[in-house]
């Protein structure tokens, strides 16, 4: 049984990435912020994180810092949803796997990345 963790915080592309996962992952769990994700990880780990950059409160970045500080957190694959140019920053050593441009991804990309997260052709570390 396969669990994704969709932390977003526009309820409208929340939907839409529980549609696209809807054909590939059997629970997913959603929240808008990084607190909420923490707890909602605490009750069940996820096996694939899709992480929004830019959330209200403690951002993306805050919550990646939190996940790899744990050892059953740190192995948890993430791929990060953002506006932001984020191909200068240095992501080594926080789960990242895939990083998609909210202007440009598309579900078939995002579909196929869970897909292969899960079916362990990304491998974290």
């Amino acid at each position: 049984m396969s669990r994704a963790l969709i932390v977003e915080d526009s309820s409208a592309l929340t939907d839409c990435l529980r549609l696209i996962l809807g054909s590939c992952v059997n629970e997913v769990d959603t929240c808008d912020s990084a607190i909420e994700a923490i707890q909602l990880i605490n009750q069940h780990l996820p096996d694939v994180i899709l992480l929004d950059v830019l959330l209200t409160g403690p951002d993306g970045f805050t919550l990646l810092n939190e996940l790899a500080s744990y050892q059953d957190t740190m192995q948890i694959p993430v791929i990060l949803l953002s506006s932001l140019d984020l191909t200068h920053r240095r992501l080594d050593g926080y789960g990242v796997v895939q990083i998609f441009d909210k202007t440009t991804m598309r579900p078939e990309e995002i579909r196929q990345t869970v897909q292969a997260v899960l079916q362990k052709e990304y491998h974290v570390g």
